[in-house]
């Protein structure tokens, strides 16, 4: 799913150079910039995404962008994991495992 949404790491590297992680963005763009937009939304408004984003900006010292990404991952997660079980959002099962 994460692939699909564009949003996946993607590893350059040769023989011995290694490039820069970046990520893929072979996905649907719309959807892309959905996700990105929903991630800071919820970001601000919602404190168990607050964390991932804080975990990996402050405590990790990550990139906003490096951060976000985290934050979309965990949301797609959150939404798949609701469009399979058809229960509705909760909150509290965010921090159980955290990205």
């Amino acid at each position: 799913m994460l692939a699909y949404a564009g949003a996946d790491p993607r590893i350059r590297q040769s023989g011995q150079w290694k490039g820069k992680v970046k990520m893929s963005k072979r996905g649907s763009p719309t959807l892309r910039t959905a996700l990105y937009q929903a991630a800071h939304n919820v970001r601000l408004h919602c404190p168990e995404f607050q964390k991932i984003y804080d975990k990996h900006k402050v405590e990790r010292h990550k990139h906003h962008g490096v951060a976000m990404s985290h934050v979309v991952r965990k949301l797609l997660q959150v939404i798949q994991a609701m469009a399979q079980t058809g229960l509705p959002f909760d909150a509290s099962k965010i921090g159980a495992n955290n990205a």
